[in-house]
């Protein structure tokens, strides 16, 4: 029981990663920016959430592994359907600019995301 409790208290404190700012595909810079969807290429990444042109995902847990990527299980709605889904992915800090590729559980890559600069991005 008390492993359970530790377990849970664990999970519930872990639903954000360790970043600071909003990170995106030149279209989902523009997106923060402006608020404006006007492209498919649309993905965003910051503390609490991942989203692209037709889905939003907030963090439910976010688990560091040895290699100092994150483990994140996502709650995802999708354009046009009342229902939601629950995803994996790893997210990967590069090791040589300021921007994380997003790889979905078959290992394949989602995005790879770049800080997002500018007066009107927001700086969560």
């Amino acid at each position: 029981m008390v492993l359970f409790a530790i377990l849970v208290s664990g999970a519930a404190g872990a639903a954000s990663l360790d970043i600071k700012g909003t990170y995106g595909t030149p279209a989902g810079c523009k997106y923060a920016a402006d608020g404006i969807y006007g492209d498919e290429e649309v993905s965003i990444l910051d503390a609490e959430h991942y989203e692209n042109f037709v889905t939003y995902c907030e963090f439910v847990q976010v688990l560091p592994a040895r290699d100092g990527s994150s483990i994140v299980t996502l709650l995802c709605g999708h354009e046009g359907d009342e229902a939601q889904t629950v995803d994996l992915v790893r997210i990967v800090k590069s090791s040589d600019a300021d921007a994380y590729t997003i790889f979905h559980a078959t290992g394949d890559p989602w995005a790879t995301v770049a800080r997002c600069e500018g007066p009107n991005v927001p700086a969560k």
